[in-house]
């Protein structure tokens, strides 16, 4: 029994051994990828057109489009081929912010904060109107209480949310050894954080985030309500702290037919405590409101921007190694962290290979993607056209062709590592492969899940798809879908590491004798309606 057990453990180590020292990673290849990013790097000027001079980059909105112009133009410039938009449905809105002006009257002048709400509507131009405080369980609730009560009111919406607390933690923070240790070993994937393999799970999951969308931001039929009763505005809790606060959508992106909008505008916590205690202190409140979007008539197509670095192995060549990462932001700031970081980092990483003029066998692919703040619409239309039928699981075109796909939407903070989304047998892939970065803080390889992104929709069929364990910096208590999130909140030198991490990854993707190693396909999702907001 001993000889046995001996013999069982020396064969599993030396079988580990074999697995690792089968990857094959070009230290000299390497090297040349560390010089061009760090030594001739172009984040910061990819983050400038894309940040600065674009403005933001709402699905649907100029500012994607000219964001776009100049991302294909570059990608033209640096030899890509196949340059292209690839569009995708379901249909949405062209809506910009004209101006934007919120200040209080009374009892004293102050400016406020403000942004409205994406695809929300205008004043009337420069109006006047007193606050009103409401409150009601939900909609109905609403409608039966406040009919004939709205007009010429601007409403603020009572809530029990509390003071926002001092801050005795630091905005930034970077991982310790100790969490990533424990990332690491850690033998729980976790769940599928935003879809569920199982269509009875996730259509429950989903019909509690309708639930929480429809009493969160009310509903369609609400804000058509108070338009008709003559209501002005609404002023909505933007959330966040510190000067801080959230500037998201009314979720009215659909056209819809007979759907009136109101101006909706965010604000930020303090002000938005400030109104409603002098109201509860029953001191009247007036403000000024001066709103001006514009949404166009006709529908708008999304799309994603593509490009490609040619195989050049005659037998491995049709086959594809895919980055990307969502192009889209919220509009209240430049989207630099969200996701500017991701789309430059791999933008660069294209530029790099190209420039190096690296032989590497199989198609390299950038889909930069338009819609993943509306719910990963670019990328799960993508996918539905060109990789697999979400309803049947029956392959397409691509299916067979992708050895994997690599996402980055985490902010600018620098790689520590990789999730493995479950797909234990690619851990000694990816350590051999993390190896040369020891030096760059990198190394880590978690079997855990991450979701909520883009990497989740190739996932769902069974591509191996993959987001990166990166440092949080001050994304999720600063910058993430805030006023905050501009190109002075990118870390240059982060964004160099992953430059080069990922750029070495995905040359030793294209480069491996077999694609990697794929899970279990999933079974079909049925009739299941991935676009929940239509």
């Amino acid at each position: 029994m001993k000889k046995v057990f001996s013999f069982a453990v020396a064969l599993i180590i030396s079988l580990a051994v074999f697995s690792q020292q089968s990857e094959s990673v070009d230290t000299t290849v390497i090297s040349k990828i560390r010089e061009e990013a760090y030594q001739h790097s172009k984040v910061m000027n990819h983050a400038f057109y894309i940040t600065d001079y674009s403005g933001p980059r709402l699905t649907w909105s100029a500012g994607y489009d000219r964001a776009a112009e100049w991302t294909l133009n570059e990608f033209k410039k640096w030899g890509l081929q196949n340059v292209h938009k690839e569009e995708w449905t379901p249909l949405g809105k062209s809506w910009d912010i004209v101006k934007s002006y919120v200040a209080i009257k009374s009892p004293y002048y102050q400016s406020i904060a403000a942004t409205p709400k994406a695809w929300s509507g205008s004043t009337n131009g420069l109006v006047v109107a007193d606050v009103m405080l409401a409150s009601a369980t939900d909609s109905a609730d609403f409608v039966k209480k406040y009919k004939g009560k709205l007009k010429g009111k601007i409403l603020i919406f009572e809530s029990k949310l509390p003071p926002p607390s001092f801050s005795f933690k630091p905005d930034a923070k970077r991982f310790t050894e100790d969490s990533l240790s424990k990332l690491a070993v850690s033998t729980d994937p976790g769940d599928q954080l935003l879809f569920d393999t199982d269509t009875a799970a996730m259509n429950k999951k989903f019909a509690g985030l309708m639930q929480m969308f429809n009493t969160y931001f009310m509903s369609d039929k609400l804000w058509t309500f108070c338009n008709k009763e003559g209501a002005v505005a609404i002023l909505s809790l933007g959330g966040g702290k510190d000067g801080t606060y959230a500037t998201d959508g009314s979720y009215n992106f659909m056209p819809k037919p007979n759907s009136l909008n109101i101006a909706n505008v965010g604000i930020r916590t303090e002000d938005f405590l400030r109104i409603t205690r002098l109201l509860n202190h029953n001191v009247p409140v007036k403000m000024e409101l001066d709103i001006k979007t514009s949404i166009k008539p006709q529908p708008a197509k999304g799309y994603n921007l593509v490009a490609e670095i040619p195989g050049t192995d005659p037998m491995l060549k049709n086959e594809l190694v895919l980055v990307g990462g969502h192009f889209d932001s919220w509009h209240g700031a430049t989207g630099a962290t969200d996701n500017g970081a991701g789309s430059i980092v791999m933008m660069e990483v294209m530029r790099i290979l190209k420039k190096l003029n690296l032989d590497m066998k199989r198609t390299i692919r950038i889909v930069l993607w338009g819609g993943e703040e509306q719910g990963l619409l670019g990328s799960l239309a993508y996918i539905n056209k060109n990789v697999a039928d979400y309803s049947t699981m029956k392959p397409l075109r691509d299916y067979d062709l992708i050895s994997a796909y690599y996402n980055l939407d985490n902010g600018s903070g620098r790689i520590r590592g990789i999730h493995l989304q479950n797909n234990a047998a690619l851990r000694p892939v990816f350590e051999q492969w993390l190896a040369p970065f020891k030096d760059l803080d990198a190394g880590t390889v978690s079997i855990k899940n991450s979701g909520y992104t883009d990497n989740e929709s190739f996932d769902l069929v069974g591509i191996p798809a993959f987001q990166f364990i990166q440092d949080e910096l001050n994304y999720d208590t600063r910058t993430h879908h805030t006023n905050a999130d501009t190109y002075d909140e990118l870390s240059e030198d982060d964004l160099k590491q992953a430059s080069t991490i990922i750029a070495s990854i995905v040359y030793n993707t294209a480069n491996r004798k077999e694609k990697l190693l794929r899970k279990p396909k999933p079974n079909p999702y049925g009739n299941f309606n991935f676009y929940l907001l239509q």
